[in-house]
């Protein structure tokens, strides 16, 4: 079986999708699946541009092979070597053993390590070496730490098509939709902004110096390894993609996270939320931490200016539930933000001290108001201190 589909003249994808594949790199989930693209030019010369996971490496090694039509395979590009997109190279290499692996100099290091020593023809190329294909070339852009340290993208110069590894993608399956614009309504930002948070967001300015080298270049295709073939909505990816990496917020709005153990913190949580919306804030994310994906939270946090985060003291530590989205935050260095504590805690409320403590170690991340120490429930003090500290949040969101 194969399919695929010729994106423009004589450039072709040869991936697929897997929907049945319930996290990416075994942590995020994908409700929606995931696409693995891979790309062949089929010129004088022709050449594959990365591989694709092993869940569908024999409908990969089929496109090829019907894309070239028992013409030999001549370059074996490798932009990236995580294995959801190398996975397959091993088998490309048996059925084309001849064909030249165009990798650079760290990648080959890498590539060596998943898969020894087996390539008969290597050819190492640095930054702004061209691959001439015939009517088509290739120019390399290296993007070292977006996300990898080999990751680097080519650039078609007859077409203007931006090969861009794991830059400009997301999450969720190829469902028929090959570009954006086929997409319609089921084109998903939610899942870009998710894709670039949690994969690339540790790497803003890795991200930022791999925006630079593109500046000047025309683009009219963006074909990423994961998600649609970026043509009608370039604009807007490339402009979502430079706020994020820059670390800035794309809305008014506040993200609310909370953990909670018999309730009593989770009604402080639904409180707040009410007290912003009354007045005023639209946008306003509440989470269960026990209940939703942390990369989903993270998502929203990035998205939002402000955060707030409710949790219970647990065993004279933060809740463990909000303890791992707090340290996956400083992990993917969230900063910008302005913040609001919330702690509980029946006979040691420490939580709130330890909470603000993590806070303040983000970077650029102000509270804006005294975080709130509620000692078991909430009674008609403490519930009126998360009422004026939600119209202090609110006049602070509206002005932000």
């Amino acid at each position: 079986m194969y399919s695929f589909r010729e994106i423009s003249k004589d450039i072709y994808w040869v991936g697929g999708s897997d929907k049945r594949l319930s996290r990416f790199e075994n942590l995020f989930p994908l409700p929606k699946g995931v696409a693995y693209n891979a790309y062949l030019i089929n010129d004088e010369k022709t050449a594959v541009l990365d591989s694709v996971d092993a869940s569908i490496s024999t409908l990969y090694i089929n496109n090829v092979k019907k894309v070239l039509d028992n013409r030999d395979l001549d370059y074996i590009v490798v932009l990236h070597l995580e294995p959801d997109h190398s996975a397959t190279l091993r088998e490309l290499l048996v059925n084309y053993p001849n064909a030249t692996v165009v990798i650079n100099q760290v990648g080959l290091r890498i590539f060596k390590q998943f898969f020894g020593d087996i390539c008969k023809n290597v050819q190492i190329v640095k930054e702004g070496d061209k691959l001439n294909l015939g009517k088509h070339e290739l120019e390399f852009v290296f993007t070292p730490m977006a996300h990898w340290p080999e990751s680097m993208m080519a650039y078609e110069l007859s077409q203007k098509i931006l090969f861009s590894s794991d830059a400009f993608g997301a999450f969720g399956s190829i469902d028929g939709a090959l570009f954006d614009y086929e997409a319609g309504n089921n084109f998903d930002l939610d899942e870009y902004r998710r894709y670039y948070a949690n994969i690339l967001g540790k790497y803003g300015q890795r991200v930022e110096a791999a925006f630079a080298k593109l500046d000047g270049k025309a683009i009219n295709i963006i074909c990423p390894v994961h998600g649609h073939v970026l043509k009608d909505k370039i604009g807007l990816i490339l402009d979502k993609y430079l706020l994020w990496a820059q670390y800035q917020s794309e809305q008014k709005g506040i993200t609310i996270a909370y953990a909670s153990m018999y309730g009593n913190t989770k009604d402080a949580a639904f409180l707040l939320a009410n007290e912003l919306a009354i007045n005023g804030v639209t946008n306003i994310d509440l989470f269960d931490v026990s209940e939703t994906d942390i990369s989903y939270i993270i998502s929203s946090i990035y998205k939002n200016t402000h955060f707030a985060l409710l949790s219970p003291t647990y065993n004279l530590e933060i809740y463990p539930k909000m303890r791992a989205l707090i340290d996956d935050m400083k992990m993917l260095t969230i900063r910008n933000k302005k913040a609001f504590i919330v702690g509980n805690g029946s006979w040691a409320p420490v939580v709130t001290e330890k909470i603000s403590k993590e806070v303040s170690e983000l970077q650029n991340v102000e509270q804006i108001v005294k975080a709130l120490t509620i000692k078991s429930a909430l009674d008609d003090s403490t519930a009126k201190e998360v009422r004026d500290a939600a119209k202090i949040i609110a006049e602070d969101i509206k002005n932000s």
